[in-house]
Parts: C-alpha cells; sequence; structure tokens
C-alpha cells in the first residue's frame, strides 16, 4: 500500500535554492525512484540525476496524465492508496483531488483544473504513483472505466 504521508509545497524559486533542499528530502527519506515533470524545465532533473539523485524526467502530455489519473483511481479503488487528513498542505492535496474535472470525449479521458487554480499537488501525487508502479505490479497502469472521484 502507498501513503502519503506528508507534502512540502514550495513556494516559487530558483533551482539553484531548490537543490539542496531536494536533496536532503530525497536522501533522508531513502528514494528510490522520483519522477520529476521535465516539460518546460528537463535541465533541472538532469543535473539531479548528475548529482546521483535517483529522478526520472517526464514530459507530461494529456496522455501522460490521464494515465496517472488513471492509475492513482485504480489505487484507491483497491484500498492501496492512502492519503493523511493532517499536516501541512494536505488540504490543499484534497481540494486539488475533488476539482479535477473530468471529461470525456470517444475513448479519451481528459483531467483538468478550474481555471485561475494549480493541480501542482494533485500532479505531485500521481507522479508519486507513478514512480511506485514497478512496486505495485499487480495493477494495470493503462486508462480504465474506473469510475469518476478522486
Amino acid at each position: 500500500m502507498l501513503r502519503v504521508k506528508g507534502l512540502k509545497i514550495f513556494e516559487h524559486q530558483s533551482y539553484t535554492q531548490l537543490e539542496p533542499k531536494l536533496t536532503e528530502i530525497i536522501t533522508s527519506n531513502y528514494v528510490v525512484n522520483c519522477i520529476q515533470d521535465a516539460t518546460s524545465e528537463k535541465a533541472f532533473a538532469e543535473r539531479l540525476q548528475i548529482i546521483g539523485l535517483p529522478i526520472e524526467p517526464l514530459h507530461i502530455t494529456g496522455t501522460v496524465k490521464e494515465d496517472g489519473v488513471s492509475y492513482v483511481l485504480q489505487l484507491r479503488g483497491a484500498g492501496k492508496l492512502g492519503i493523511s487528513t493532517r499536516g501541512p498542505f494536505m488540504g490543499e492535496l484534497r481540494r486539488q483531488m475533488a476539482e479535477q474535472e473530468r471529461t470525456v470525449k470517444g475513448n479519451t479521458i481528459r483531467y483538468d483544473h478550474p481555471s485561475g487554480r494549480h493541480d501542482d499537488a494533485f500532479t505531485a501525487l500521481w507522479l508519486m504513483c507513478r514512480a511506485a508502479k514497478p512496486y505495485m505490479e499487480e495493477l494495470d497502469f493503462r486508462i480504465q472505466g474506473v469510475g469518476n472521484t478522486l
């Protein structure tokens, strides 16, 4: 079972300021696999790889996000994803989950956040789940009809 025990949301800052903080979090928590959104900034992920952190850069497309959200739904539906109700920013994560707008067009399921809001915490959640996928092999990582409630 995956458990989200906490969440850290950083204020906007330069990557050089963020690097030592991420290094501390990853090394002190024995993280073995971490996926970073490298859609607009792949160089930072590559820098973290060079210093030895287990970072996998990922270019996020609509299909990648749909698959990620689908996997979160599968984990939740199977009782294999626990999300703490306590701690800093956990309320924000739950808000972002609840705000996801689901649109179905043909065989495509699309998830978006409302205009003027962010979904960074929710993106971090499905990236975490994707990073844990090799350890959760019994679940399928493709879009499936699993409902629309996060």
